[in-house]
C-alpha cells in the first residue's frame, strides 16, 4: 500500500478501497502508476562504449521495456490485492498509465 510522505511525496501503488461519496454504493481504489520515464537511462550510460551502437539500443529497449512491464505488474498487483480484501464483487479498470 502506498504511504504518503510530505517530503517524498506519494508512492506508487494503491489504497485501500474506499466509499466515494454521493453516489450510492460505489467503492473506489485510488492508485498511482510508476514513474516510468527514467528507464533505460543508467544501462544507457554502464554501456554506451561497451558494444555497436544499434545492438546497444536493441539491448536497451528490451531492458525498459522489461522494467516497464515489472513496475506496470506491481500497481496492478497491488490495485488487484485492495480489490480481493475490499469483499466487493466487480471492478471496472482502467488502463494504469506509467509517467503520465
Amino acid at each position: 500500500n502506498p504511504k504518503a510522505n510530505p517530503k517524498e511525496g506519494p508512492k506508487e501503488g494503491a489504497a485501500p478501497v474506499q466509499p466515494r461519496e454521493g453516489e450510492g454504493r460505489l467503492y473506489v481504489v485510488h492508485s498511482l502508476a510508476p514513474d516510468l520515464r527514467g528507464l533505460g537511462t543508467r544501462q544507457r550510460k554502464q554501456g554506451a562504449k561497451s558494444k555497436p551502437p544499434a545492438q546497444l539500443a536493441a539491448q536497451l529497449a528490451a531492458q525498459a521495456r522489461a522494467d516497464a512491464v515489472y513496475a506496470l505488474g506491481g500497481c496492478y498487483a497491488s490495485i488487484l490485492s485492495e480489490f480481493l480484501e475490499s469483499g466487493q464483487h466487480t471492478l471496472r479498470l482502467p488502463p494504469v498509465s506509467g509517467g503520465l
